[in-house]
């Protein structure tokens, strides 16, 4: 008898094991649904990226199809549609924020400072997944010029060197060991595009990717008054990953 109870638990035991293994070493399969852009106060744009498993897409172009009957459904109604499609697991949130800044002469500088963090979506109930590799590419036109690049990394990684391309209107960085960036520019008027790449990793023991190449591309319109004030528009492309982008 106490021959079998040993056996059973030992086969628990080890279920319960592999069971956790498993979990721990196993990709999800997870799907970009849709982006949530809202500006929160004047000149801070805020990106919400949700990604879902099991996600339904027949059911959710039939729920946005519903709300077409009775009227144009505006961006909350989509998101929630979106939010309904599947099981929430990934929340990111990019925040761009403008400002000026006086530089080492006491002039005033354009600022663009961006950072991601990661939200919790309605009915999300776990959070497994992370923000993996990721840089960031900045391209100033029609009037501004990039000045200076500040990126902001973590403290165990103070010795690597981020900015990898740095003139007068491209900037490319990495963001992969950092917190936040800012792009300094001088100019009065013109647009700044912000174009995120990036890696979704799933929070195990070894580093395991579970999509590759997203994208979000984003453009910031900037114009300044008499009185040095300014005043940004911004402007999310419909991108989500990097073959998307290509086929434009």
């Amino acid at each position: 008898m106490r021959k079998v109870v040993f056996i059973i638990l030992s086969v628990v035991v080890i279920g319960i094991i592999v069971f956790f293994g498993w979990r721990e070493f196993h990709v999800p399969g997870i799907n970009y649904v849709a982006d949530k852009v809202g500006l929160s106060v004047e000149n801070y744009l805020i990106v919400q990226r949700l990604y879902a498993a099991d996600v339904d897409y027949e059911a959710f172009e039939a729920k946005l199809d519903e709300l077409l009957i009775y009227a144009e459904f505006d961006e909350e109604e989509r998101f929630q549609a979106a939010l309904a499609a599947g099981r929430p697991v990934f929340f990111p949130s990019f925040n761009i924020h403008v400002s000026t800044v006086p530089n080492e002469d006491g002039e005033d500088r354009i600022r663009v400072n961006g950072h991601v963090a990661l939200g919790i979506a309605e009915r999300q109930t776990e959070g497994r997944f992370r923000i993996g590799e990721m840089s960031v590419e900045a391209i100033a036109q029609s009037g501004l010029a990039i000045d200076d690049v500040e990126v902001a990394v973590r403290p165990e990684h103070d010795d690597e060197v981020l900015t990898l391309i740095f003139n007068d209107t491209n900037a490319a960085f990495d963001m992969s060991n950092a917190t936040s960036f800012s792009v300094f520019m001088t100019g009065d008027t013109g647009m700044l595009t912000l174009q995120f790449k990036y890696a979704v990793d799933v929070q195990t023991p070894l580093v395991l990717t579970a999509l590759e190449e997203q994208v979000l591309q984003l453009h910031v319109m900037i114009t300044r008054n008499d009185f040095g004030v300014i005043t940004s528009e911004f402007r999310v492309e419909p991108y989500h990953n990097l073959e998307q982008l290509l086929e434009e």
